[in-house]
């Protein structure tokens, strides 16, 4: 940036140069806002329109950071990737056995956390 104010907006610095222009000073090295003018372009219908892609952005975003690690591993076995890799000496297979194994082990301490409680429950 060229220009930059502070946070409440009442003083400024420039720079010498940046890469978006040519060298030279555009203003002081240090100044004071005087007035501050905003354009607001677009009017209501822009500003629905920015909401509605910051939704879909967002829910893209969310969507990315969910890994379903059961399919990752099913589909790892006959990937085309996992051969490359192994073939680099960079993949040793363990990956997609060892989440079917965390799987399992999920499975089975939702299962015993049921039988405990089952157990504990007082008996009509």
């Amino acid at each position: 940036r060229r220009v930059h104010g502070d946070a409440e907006l009442s003083s400024g610095t420039t720079a010498e140069e940046d890469a978006t222009y040519r060298p030279g000073a555009v203003a002081h090295a240090r100044f004071d806002v005087r007035r501050v003018v905003l354009l607001g372009l677009g009017g209501p219908d822009a500003e629905r329109a920015k909401m509605a892609r910051s939704a879909v952005s967002s829910q893209y975003i969310e969507q990315r950071r969910k890994v379903d690690r059961a399919a990752l591993a099913g589909d790892w076995k006959d990937n085309e990737d996992k051969k490359l890799l192994e073939l680099a000496g960079a993949h040793d297979g363990s990956f997609a056995d060892a989440v079917k194994h965390e799987i399992r082990n999920e499975a089975f301490e939702r299962e015993r956390a049921a039988a405990a409680a089952a157990a504990a429950a007082p008996e009509p």
